[in-house]
């Protein structure tokens, strides 16, 4: 059985080594994560283990995207001696460096994830890093369509990047539940500005709604409606939160450069059955482009509130149900741990 090794700083959250877990059910290869055991507010939990798959934390040294490292990573791997190592992290950082100069010691293949669909420029040495590691790299798994004509526009050969989205939705979690809908909408993210917040808060108080915030990592602070910035710290709580809600909504906008990539937000309120009205930001028409979502041009800021109220006068159960449907066929942990195997597959990784 080919080994896998995956490293990151995100698979410390349950949202990414699921899926891990999930590949290791394929009994198709053997599959060793390893993540920081804390970053920023999330701590990994104790070396966990599976049928063919086990989290590794190890310390982290330092708390910055770009610059983090992790102590005894090369030690870990070497004594692994994986098949093929995947980097889920951007290629412009230095954890992207350090894994091509220990898969070079190695003689082991890499394939690297990348989420980033602008041509935005990160500072040098990141810049020179970023194409260093594209280049070395056997594999690109980009998680949207903008992230694949990135990298091809960097140099790297169309026949080396796969689309496949980083993770997939854990639907036996996030499903109905029988729970009273308590809010009329709700948003859960990060609390920045680009999320559209601001046109979300002023919808619903205008229109008079109860409201339901849960985010974090971020400046925007709501004056209107319940706010819970402790989510994070329990990632358990979600579904039930999804279910309290009538409507989800997240309005992402272009702002400094930045564009929606993906947005789980939306998969898992849809998982849960709860109708979602978002913007064409970025990479979600790619994401949701046939899913049965309201999907609003991030300028038509003035229609949101109008959208907003129609969804609350027009809920149908039925919309829900089609909503859950969508992700079990084509973002379910399952779904997408065949597909990113296949990616690995189709490059003669594994």
């Amino acid at each position: 059985m080919k080994r896998l090794a995956v490293v990151g700083h995100s698979v410390i959250h349950p949202r990414q080594y699921w899926l891990f877990e999930q590949l290791g059910q394929l009994n198709e290869c053997d599959i060793k994560v390893y993540a920081p055991s804390w970053w920023h507010d999330e701590h990994a939990p104790e070396r966990h283990t599976n049928r063919n798959f086990e989290l590794v934390p190890l310390d982290c040294i330092g708390q910055s995207l770009y610059n983090f490292r992790l102590r005894g990573l090369e030690a870990a791997l070497t004594s692994y001696k994986p098949d093929l190592i995947y980097l889920m992290e951007e290629p412009h950082t230095k954890l992207g460096y350090d894994i091509f100069q220990i898969a070079s010691e190695l003689s082991t293949p890499v394939a690297v994830f990348t989420w980033e669909n602008t041509m935005r420029k990160f500072g040098q040495p990141y810049d020179d890093i970023g194409i260093a590691v594209l280049a070395e790299a056997r594999l690109v798994v980009a998680g949207n369509q903008g992230a694949h004509d990135r990298v091809v526009a960097l140099g790297v050969a169309p026949e080396h990047v796969a689309i496949c989205p980083q993770t997939g939705i854990y639907t036996d979690w996030f499903q109905p539940l029988e729970t009273p809908k308590t809010f009329d909408i709700g948003y859960v993210g990060r609390m920045v500005p680009e999320k559209g917040l601001a046109f979300i808060e002023t919808a619903a108080r205008e229109l008079n709604l109860k409201m339901r915030w849960v985010g974090a990592r971020g400046t925007y602070k709501p004056r209107y409606g319940q706010w819970d910035s402790s989510w994070v710290l329990n990632y358990s709580s979600l579904p039930a939160i999804y279910n309290s809600l009538k409507l989800f909504v997240t309005f992402p906008y272009s702002l400094n450069g930045y564009q929606e990539q993906f947005n789980y937000s939306i998969a898992e309120a849809m998982s849960c059955g709860v109708p979602v009205i978002t913007s064409d930001n970025g990479s979600i028409p790619d994401a949701y482009s046939d899913a049965t979502i309201t999907i609003l041009h991030e300028g038509m800021t003035d229609h949101l509130k109008t959208a907003i109220a129609y969804e609350l006068e027009n809920l149908d159960s039925g919309w829900g149900q089609l909503e859950r449907e969508w992700v079990e066929h084509h973002l379910s942990l399952d779904v997408i741990a065949k597909r990113l195997y296949h990616c690995f597959e189709a490059a003669s990784l594994i």
